[in-house]
């Protein structure tokens, strides 16, 4: 069996494999909230232990596990001291507080916002790690950078963005490539830890976003990955990486020469459907019993729900209306107009996606979206496209064992590994695409007329 796990904003899902990609366990564990002073990195070491011993709980025999890979969230770092000890709570992605180092890394803005916020611990730092490479370290004792591939590295950081921006070289692990051999193996503290055998080999995956595209076999033109968490993104392999004000263009994950990924990045999917669940009392609910409720409502009958009138449009949840609300709509009639905006969101997204990309051959869902079958669904008939379902929702998962059997030998290339892995569960073809083009047609005309609205009642909330 091989272990792959994912460490996620909120929770540590991970799922043990056979060598053909059957999965045989699966489990997935929330972890703490923030403390006041921020995420302190040894939460993800403890979830994976934690899970170890619900798995053997269950009957599970650690002994057979022969590999271990890890993704993660980012960007996200930590600092360690030079006694490899984190010097303080991680790094995360989300943090607001970003600093302004130049050049296109997604991490060194992070990385200097720490400089300048904390100069003292900053000092003391001998190393940074991503999410993923931390737990790589804990239970191996190496210290490296995971990488797709070279293209990919500016996007992390190279020598020469670290010399522009007055980094000192020293605190920047080496990279270890995605489909190479690991040189890293779960060492006796490792091994007392987790209790898998020791000396077995460790892959780190890097980002989930490299694995979720991997998993979900989207490795070829015209297969869209919808990857979704607290937010959302559209993913789909474009001939070139020009700019764009909606669309983010990164090296695909394939690493094949020329290829590269576009992203539509709607930040607060995951964000807004947990607001509502809050907002309406259904936060300790489980996702099915609110599903179940909004299955149940009327779809001609609901408010409209505008997540943002910002000039943006409806990429973050700021600023939003509610328009229509009637006496007698209750929580679930709400629900449906929230899930009907996000699809909007996305219709709008895949658009943009399908001029740099081409059309759309299938869309492929992850994530626990993929287990709700009203919004696949309703995403379906939204989007006028087939939703494929997969085997192994939780794509970044069978991503990790992607890259393990690739390192290990067992296929040439990741796309290789990628396609012969994949398997759908399910098709879902669009049978009402012409109600939700007529009322998308509506609801922009609606966007579009009461934007002049909310900048006047901007305008008029303003102090005095």
């Amino acid at each position: 069996m091989i272990l792959t796990v994912d460490i996620g904003t909120t929770s540590l899902k991970g799922g043990l494999f056979s060598d053909d990609g059957d999965l045989s366990y699966y489990d997935r564990l929330v972890l703490p909230k923030p403390a006041a002073d921020g995420f302190d990195p040894d939460w993800w070491v403890q979830a994976l232990a934690d899970f170890l011993k619900r798995f053997t709980g269950s009957g599970g025999d650690s002994a057979f596990v022969k590999g271990i890979v890890i993704s993660g969230h980012g960007p996200t770092l930590v600092p360690l001291d030079r006694h490899g000890r984190a010097l303080g709570p991680a790094l995360m992605w989300y943090d607001a507080r970003k600093g302004t180092a130049k050049g296109p890394s997604l991490y060194l803005p992070l990385v200097d916002s720490y400089r300048l916020s904390k100069p003292n611990l900053f000092e003391k730092t001998d190393c940074l790690l991503g999410c993923s490479e931390y737990i790589l370290y804990r239970l191996t004792g190496e210290k490296l950078t995971v990488s797709s591939g070279e293209p990919f590295n500016p996007y992390i950081w190279t020598d020469e963005s670290l010399s522009v921006n007055g980094f000192d070289s020293r605190i920047f692990p080496p990279y270890r490539y995605l489909g190479e051999k690991t040189e890293a193996f779960l060492s006796g503290e490792g091994a007392r830890l987790t209790g898998l055998p020791e000396g077995i080999p460790v892959y780190g995956a890097g980002s989930d976003f490299y694995t979720s595209l991997l998993g979900a076999g989207a490795v070829e033109p015209g297969v869209v990955c919808d990857r979704a968490g607290t937010s959302e993104g559209l993913n789909v392999i474009v001939p070139t990486g020009r700019n764009h004000d909606h669309v983010r263009f990164l090296p695909h994950p394939s690493a094949r020469e020329g290829v590269w990924n576009g992203s539509i990045i709607l930040s607060s999917t995951g964000a807004l459907f947990e607001w509502y669940r809050r907002l309406t009392g259904q936060d300790s609910w489980t996702y099915r019993r609110t599903m179940e409720g909004i299955t149940g409502t009327d779809r001609n009958k609901l408010p409209d729900f505008f997540p943002s009138l910002n000039d943006g449009g409806l990429w973050e949840f700021s600023g939003g209306m509610l328009l229509g609300l009637e006496p007698g709509m209750d929580r679930f009639e709400l629900g449906r107009s929230v899930l009907e905006a996000i699809g909007y969101a996305l219709k709008r997204g895949l658009s943009i996606l399908e001029e740099e990309g081409g059309p759309a051959a299938r869309i492929v869902t992850v994530g626990g979206q993929a287990k709700s079958p009203l919004w696949n669904r309703m995403k379906a008939d939204m989007l006028n496209r087939p939703i494929e379902v997969p085997e192994v929702a939780d794509a970044e998962l069978l991503g990790g064992l992607v890259i393990f059997l690739t390192g290990e030998g067992g296929f040439s290339s990741l796309r290789e590994g990628a396609v012969s892995l994949y398997r759908s569960r399910e098709v879902i073809e669009p049978q009402d695409a012409a109600y939700y083009r007529d009322k998308f047609s509506r609801y922009r005309e609606l966007s579009d007329g009461i934007k002049g609205l909310y900048r006047s009642y901007g305008n008029l909330i303003r102090p005095l």
